[in-house]
């Protein structure tokens, strides 16, 4: 298990969500980088656990009804 330092050097490590719904992406800071999941905290303070697929570096989770997706390799 490894956890990401969110603070180092004061630069946040962020990633893309995405909202296969809405259409809509937005930033959220990367707090932990697991082995098969991320976690992330979105705008508002909403925390989301993001599942890994078959693909390098993709990650998935369904909340409230809708599916985000996550591509880490994605800058």
């Amino acid at each position: 298990m490894s956890t990401m330092n969110s603070q180092h050097l004061g630069k946040k490590s962020t990633v893309k969500i995405y909202c296969t719904e809405s259409e809509k992406t937005v930033v959220a800071e990367l707090i932990k980088m697991e082995k098969d999941k991320i976690t992330v905290i979105l705008p508002g303070y909403q925390k989301m656990i993001l599942n890994k697929t078959y693909k390098p570096g993709f990650y998935t989770c369904n909340m409230a009804g809708m599916e985000f997706t996550c591509n880490t390799q994605d800058k």
